[in-house]
């Protein structure tokens, strides 16, 4: 039996990877902490509504553990929810940047939109390779970056009426060690959205820095674009799609 020594124990913060040790702690969840049980504050710390889940939601998820749905679910998610997803992206956004339309190939289901991110990021940046991300941001990009070893790259979005993205300033900031662009539309915190004139000017910038249309496994040196939209999901094939402003069917968001 292998017992570390008292010393040894003692200095355990120093057994931890300096890019996992060194990571500064989520002022979000530091104002959460502070906040939570408050009286008469306004939650705006966190992304989620102030009403309770939908009951028809609730009801589904009573269902499915009165079936005894509490095992191994599948691998890559359950295949009608990926049905229902690949229906749901072809609805609101069309096709894939290859002109193929979504199918449940091209989508797995993960936990949420974090480990969706910690998974599409560490399957295209690594220590040494650079990362550019619209700022303002949500603060989870820079520390996925930073947990990979990857260096994040801000890309300032103009603010004049509405928010904006220069696709000159996103050029500009690409070099050979570019790897990952992160498209968060709409984006979090401004709102801003991707649309019309913007989108294609964006996808022109895609082709002529050499992305194609290969999916994000793929290994060679073009930088790759995550789009983080809704539903939490990672694709194969990212998409230069602008986001679309209509709502879902059911939930009416």
């Amino acid at each position: 039996m292998n017992v570390s020594s008292p010393d040894r124990l003692a200095n355990w913060p120093n057994l931890i990877r300096p890019a996992m040790r060194d990571v500064a702690t989520s002022g979000i969840v530091e104002v959460f902490k502070y906040g939570r049980g408050r009286q008469g504050l306004i939650p705006l710390w966190v992304g989620e509504g102030d009403l309770p889940t939908p009951p028809f939601i609730c009801e589904a998820a009573k269902t499915s553990l009165d079936r005894g749905e509490t095992f191994y679910t599948w691998q890559n998610g359950v295949p009608e929810l990926r049905e229902a997803i690949a229906a749901y992206m072809r609805q609101v956004y069309g096709g894939a940047s290859d002109g193929r339309l979504f199918s449940p190939q091209n989508f797995f289901v993960t936990i949420g939109g974090m480990h969706a991110i910690e998974i599409a990021t560490r399957l295209i940046v690594g220590p040494g390779d650079e990362a550019l991300i619209a700022t303002p941001a949500w603060p989870n990009f820079v520390g996925a970056m930073e947990i990979s070893g990857a260096r994040p790259v801000p890309v300032p979005l103009d603010k004049g009426t509405r928010w904006s993205l220069d696709p000159a300033k996103l050029e500009k900031a690409v070099t050979p060690s570019t790897r990952l662009i992160f498209f968060n539309s709409p984006a979090n915190p401004p709102g801003l959205s991707r649309r019309g004139r913007r989108s294609s000017r964006r996808s022109r910038l895609r082709a002529g820095m050499g992305f194609g249309s290969s999916p994000t496994r793929s290994t060679g040196a073009s930088p790759t674009t995550a789009s983080a939209r809704r539903p939490s999901t990672t694709s194969w094939r990212p998409t230069t799609r602008s986001c679309s402003s209509r709502l879902c069917p059911r939930t009416g968001r």
